[in-house]
């Protein structure tokens, strides 16, 4: 069974058009549970107007006291029967193929507990906001990419959140044993917080694919700061350099208490690691800490080490050639 949990609050503008999108996918969803975080414009009824249409798959809830985003997000992902959960934005516009691919790939992969996917802007008006590229572009830079690949999970979240809860699905049987709505705060949404714990355990999935159109206009409660298009080249050009990947302290806060003692040897190692890729002779040094690498990262040991001594040669060679940023 598919479910989508919806939030909403005061998004009479974009809500209908957000749920035709969710109603009209090639595989159909089962249900559509909209909670509602206290709406003072027309939300809710046309959210009821469209579930005369849709009885079956439609149901509405309203908080009579404000819950907030992670509280309100936490009732509608309990509210759900499905045992695929899609987690949806009141103001985004779903790709008609986005429940299939992302169906198609939990069955493929069954030990993926949550996935994430890439994303078009859309301004107010749904004109795709081009200069700026997919969403991955701004949030999931290329270096954060080649750690994922190579296993490191976890790591590549310590700096900010790259997983967008708009374009995420999530196994109900992993929200009821890791309770990852448990360990938000005002800082750390339910997005990074499902992220973190399904990277934990090495569960994060990740498609390159944009499936929805990522709505940006002033009006709405999450999101993230696109600089100005005036800023020429810059705006886009991430470091593509180790040192952007330190853990970042006001996510480690945070990200600490929740995870394992395993992971927390992890998170410990990273700092050390970045200052090993930086040396000339990191591989050799790589090469004799194999036991090290085994013990914190188990069977995909041999994969990171691969990684880690192909970044410290190629950090090496950007070096020799003066490539890389200045502070």
């Amino acid at each position: 069974m598919i479910s989508v949990a919806l939030c909403s609050y005061n998004g009479e503008m974009f809500i209908e058009r957000q749920m035709l999108s969710i109603l009209q996918q090639t595989l159909p969803v089962d249900e559509v549970v909209v909670c509602d975080d206290g709406s003072t414009d027309s939300t809710i009824t046309l959210v009821e107007q469209l579930g005369k249409k849709y009885p079956d798959k439609i149901r509405v809830y309203k908080n009579e006291i404000p819950l907030g985003v992670c509280e309100n997000f936490r009732k509608a992902t309990n509210l759900c029967r499905g045992d695929i959960i899609f987690l949806s934005d009141q103001d985004d516009v779903w790709h008609p193929d986005k429940v299939a691919i992302i169906t198609k790939y939990l069955k493929k992969h069954p030990s993926i507990s949550a996935v994430f996917t890439d994303a078009l802007f859309i301004d107010a008006n749904g004109n795709h906001e081009d200069h700026y590229g997919n969403l991955f572009r701004m949030s999931f830079h290329r270096e954060e990419q080649r750690m994922f690949n190579a296993g490191l999970q976890l790591e590549t979240l310590l700096r900010r959140n790259h997983a967008t809860g708009a374009t995420m699905a999530v196994r109900a049987t992993f929200l009821h044993t890791y309770h990852p709505f448990d360990f938000c705060t005002e800082a750390f949404l339910h997005d990074h917080a499902i992220a973190v714990k399904a990277a934990e355990e090495s569960t994060l999935g990740v498609i390159y694919k944009p499936l929805i159109d990522y709505r940006r206009h002033e009006n709405q409660q999450t999101g993230f700061y696109l600089p100005s298009k005036q800023d020429g080249d810059n705006w886009y050009c991430y470091y593509d350099h180790l040192r952007e990947y330190w853990p970042a302290p006001e996510h480690l806060k945070t990200i600490l208490p929740i995870i394992s003692d395993l992971s927390k040897e992890r998170v410990e190692y990273i700092t050390a690691r970045n200052h090993l890729l930086h040396q000339f002779t990191a591989p050799l040094t790589i090469l004799r800490s194999h036991k090290k690498y085994q013990h914190l990262y188990g069977k995909s040991y041999r994969r990171i080490i691969y990684y880690d001594i192909f970044q410290s040669i190629r950090y090496s060679i950007l070096r020799l050639f003066r490539c890389t940023p200045k502070n």
